[in-house]
């Protein structure tokens, strides 16, 4: 399934876009958030947007990353409810910041840059843990309790100890699908089994989902329905 998204134009970069659909991705529906800078009113480039769910709400927060700080809008009317401007960072970093993950069940906060390099930073975010050099360029990492999961440009999937470091595991995949010519930027399991995921690519105006199917029982099998199953849908 590919779900179309809107042509590219030069105001791409100062919009986010959020995408709702039913359990059989039969209903698509999208609204915008124009973004800016609320000092000026003038627009700012987004970097990053993210659904964060605190547990005192029913509905999640909408957290924006700006050039000039964060933006935090409630989903349902759209409103701002908070922004905080960035004016003095964090310079622990020597290369390009991938990602940033939190567990809030353990108070573990770790960023990873372009050059490899895992940063587990203390509960007040004021000062560094633990740095592990993973010698693997990092495009995307999560934090599963006491064990900090990266993804890599080459292709791997790695599993370190935020305690010391260690490279506990590296994953063997199962099943994999290849969109040609396509950058992936992000992935996300769209349902709590985690059996559906959604993925956006660098530069596309279309939104990839995926469906992982159980292996059949037959020896017989249709190519394709092993692990997982790609559906596309067209939008000319």
């Amino acid at each position: 399934m590919s779900v179309p998204m809107f042509e590219r134009g030069n105001d791409m970069k100062l919009t986010v876009h959020t995408v709702n659909w039913d359990n059989k991705n039969e209903s698509v529906s999208w609204d915008s958030i124009n973004i800016s800078d609320t000092s000026t009113d003038k627009p700012v480039n987004v970097l990053q947007a993210a659904f964060v769910l605190p547990n005192a709400r029913t509905l999640p927060l909408l957290v924006v990353g700006t050039m000039c700080g964060a933006q935090i809008f409630d989903i349902r009317t759209q409103k701002l409810l908070q922004r905080q401007n960035i004016d003095i960072g964090l310079d622990e970093h020597s290369a390009s910041i991938a990602d940033i993950t939190t567990c809030r069940y353990d108070e573990i906060t770790c960023s990873g840059d372009c050059s490899g390099t895992i940063i587990v930073w203390s509960k007040n975010i004021k000062g560094v843990q633990l740095k592990i050099a993973t010698q693997h360029p990092i495009t995307v990492m999560n934090i599963l309790r006491k064990q900090v999961i990266v993804g890599t440009v080459r292709g791997r999937v790695l599993f370190y100890s935020v305690s010391g470091g260690e490279l506990m595991a590296e994953v063997e995949y199962r099943f994999s699908d290849e969109l040609p010519n396509c950058a992936i930027m992000g992935a996300q399991f769209t349902n709590g089994r985690g059996s559906n995921i959604a993925v956006a690519c660098f530069d596309h105006n279309a939104i990839y989902g995926y469906r992982i199917v159980k292996k059949a029982s037959t020896r017989h099998q249709r190519k394709g329905t092993d692990d997982g199953e790609r559906r596309h849908h067209s939008h000319d």
